[in-house]
């Protein structure tokens, strides 16, 4: 079963999985290492008040297809 996202795509030509390396160097290279790690340190902190938002929005936008 594949799921739908109404504002997320895939394209062939861009990558997906970046490293934490590979997001400051090129990505976003105005962030700071410790600063991607301090946001992936707050999402697992935080991961249920993060997740029920989204879970809603893409609720929302199933609905609406």
């Amino acid at each position: 079963m594949s799921a739908s996202y109404r504002y997320i795509v895939r394209s062939p030509d861009v990558r997906g999985g970046e490293s934490i390396e590979s997001i400051t160097a090129t990505c976003l290279p105005m962030l700071t290492k410790a600063q991607v790690y301090e946001c992936l340190a707050y999402y697992e902190d935080h991961r249920g008040e993060v997740d029920l938002p989204v879970a809603r929005q893409m609720a929302y936008a199933h609905d609406q297809q």
